[in-house]
């Protein structure tokens, strides 16, 4: 059995999500909304944690740049793992 990482931002009314939950192994991830409502992510690569697509061939190309770019911080171009999605309607 793995640990749960629950973690809230500080600052959830300004990125409008209130935090996330994922595995200790980084497999998924799932931002919560401000109403306590989760968005569930699967497919994340296990060396950088960082969210990919779900279609193949753009999973294959966010792989490069994630794998690739010096700048990347955890998975993704200028932040963490744990960057939320796009606020969502």
């Amino acid at each position: 059995m793995q640990n749960i990482i629950v973690k809230r931002y500080s600052n959830p009314k300004e990125i409008g999500w209130a935090g996330w939950i994922e595995d200790e192994a980084k497999t998924w991830i799932a931002f919560i909304d401000l109403e306590g409502k989760p968005r569930f992510f699967l497919n994340r690569d296990p060396e950088t944690g960082g969210v990919l697509p779900d279609d193949p061939t753009e999973r294959e190309e966010q792989l490069r740049i994630l794998r690739g770019a010096p700048e990347v911080a955890d998975g993704f171009v200028g932040g963490p793992s744990h960057k939320p999605p796009p606020t969502h309607p």
